[in-house]
């Protein structure tokens, strides 16, 4: 979802977060929590989808570094 929600910005089908969260029924917020998600490492991505004890989501901070060296640094 956060993939789909990056490329609905980057391209323009929404022309902001509130945009985006009017047309997916959310609160902006929902849609701003989610989106940092898209920046996250993919081993990351992986072990939080697999309920990978070593990282979850709530452990991912809300200024979330861009550089995965940086994200490993800050979420173990």
């Amino acid at each position: 979802r956060a993939y789909a929600w990056l490329d609905d910005l980057s391209s323009g089908r929404h022309a902001s977060v509130e945009d985006l969260a009017a047309a997916a029924d959310l609160h902006p917020k929902v849609v701003r929590q989610g989106l940092r998600l898209a920046f996250l490492s993919p081993d990351m991505t992986r072990a939080a989808l697999d309920d990978d004890a070593t990282i979850k989501l709530r452990q991912i901070p809300k200024l979330l570094p861009l550089s995965w060296r940086e994200q490993h640094r800050s979420i173990g």
